[in-house]
């Protein structure tokens, strides 16, 4: 980790390394309790010289089985905190509570992440990734590139997919992604999953006509690895998920799709609007996200659910995200997340709060955001003065 802290250091942050230990021996009397962890980082906010941390960097995989009952505890694990946050499945991993410290509201006071590597070689590579995506070229393409994958909304028979309109919810994360000056400058490709004949039903038609209609789930999985080993800067899914997929039976990205990912240009982040794809800190499967991010070629960053969640929260998370990038000029993946999570705080009224809980960022909250490259030409021209000298 020393190089991604010197790198944090050189860009004016100041910063602390501190080893878990130390936390649980100052707060926990020795024992190995997550709760260490959130006092530590409550009492770095109340009592710290000013200003407050803003970013928190957990490093370490976590597990709900860390006696190991069930299988090995990863050999240095940086705990998962369970709570009861979500209303379907109830206990599951919350980084967002160690970081969330007024009674009455879960919303976070630091924008926290964590690289899920269960060794140093792991966390190795998950930072030569963030190293090298921050050294890239202003007029790399892939910087200026977004997809946005979506389910099906229809099954093939025509009838209606029971978990709703992904098409419909797709498309608003596009008009959220492009909805500004500064998102109009990012060139978006959809990916919609469409296993319905729309010349036999016509309700299948994609919203744009123009999009490659993917029939067959093995032909949008090639377009997005393929898009994936190209670069992007963004790529969302919406739609079903399970913790190792994207997508149902057959998946539109899972393990062995991971593995096909050896793009040299990376990807920059991966926002899931889906279920299960942050669940990491189950002791039987690697989540998918922790897959992205863990993968030499995969994503630097990935924003996902531990729990379940409502397809209209996800949208509004994304709204939130971009809206924070694009036009309020915040420009650190973290505070993004922050203040995607404000704006769901806002715009809910309390309504979808638990996706505050179970969304993690996989990846370092202080990563910064790179924009696009500029298009275009300006459409003014600049007429310099005129100067004349006089004659000796």
């Amino acid at each position: 980790m020393v190089p991604l802290a010197a790198q944090r250091a050189a860009q004016g942050l100041a910063v602390k390394t501190i080893d878990l230990q130390a936390i649980y021996d100052e707060f926990a009397g020795g024992r190995a309790d997550p709760q260490a962890l959130h006092d530590f980082l409550a009492y770095t906010v109340a009592h710290w010289s000013p200003p407050a941390p803003s970013y928190v960097l957990l490093v370490g995989d976590g597990t709900y089985d860390p006696r190991g009952y069930i299988s090995a505890p990863p050999p240095h694990p940086l705990p998962a905190y369970l709570q009861l946050v979500d209303p379907v499945i109830g206990e599951t991993a919350s980084d967002n509570r160690l970081v969330a410290f007024s009674p009455g509201t879960n919303l976070p006071h630091m924008a926290v992440g964590r690289l899920p590597a269960a060794s140093a070689d792991e966390a190795a590579i998950m930072v030569e990734k963030i190293l090298r995506y921050e050294q890239s070229t202003a007029d790399a393409a892939w910087r200026g590139q977004a997809t946005v994958v979506a389910d099906n909304a229809y099954q093939a028979n025509g009838s209606a997919d029971a978990g709703g309109n992904f098409w419909r919810l797709a498309d608003g994360v596009v008009e959220s992604l492009a909805g500004s000056a500064v998102g109009q400058r990012y060139q978006v490709e959809r990916l919609y999953f469409n296993p319905c004949d729309p010349a036999r039903y016509p309700q299948c038609t994609l919203p744009d006509p123009s999009s490659p209609p993917y029939r067959t789930a093995s032909d949008l999985t090639a377009a997005l690895v393929g898009a994936l080993r190209a670069g992007r800067a963004f790529v969302a899914y919406v739609g079903h998920a399970g913790p190792v997929n994207w997508g149902g039976v057959p998946p539109l990205l899972a393990e062995d799709d991971v593995g096909l990912l050896t793009t040299a240009a990376g990807v920059g982040v991966t926002l899931d609007l889906t279920c299960y794809t942050g669940y990491y800190h189950s002791p039987v499967w690697t989540a998918l996200a922790e897959q992205l991010v863990g993968s030499p070629g995969g994503v630097l960053a990935a924003w996902a659910s531990s729990g379940q969640g409502v397809a209209r929260g996800h949208n509004v998370l994304a709204e939130g995200f971009f809206d924070a990038v694009f036009t309020q000029g915040i420009t650190t993946l973290g505070l993004a997340t922050v203040a995607a999570k404000e704006h769901l705080y806002t715009v809910g009224a309390g309504v979808y709060s638990e996706e505050l809980d179970t969304f993690h960022l996989f990846g370092d909250p202080a990563l910064p955001l790179l924009p696009p490259p500029a298009r275009g030409t300006p459409a003014y021209t600049i007429y310099l003065p005129q100067i004349r000298t006089a004659q000796p």
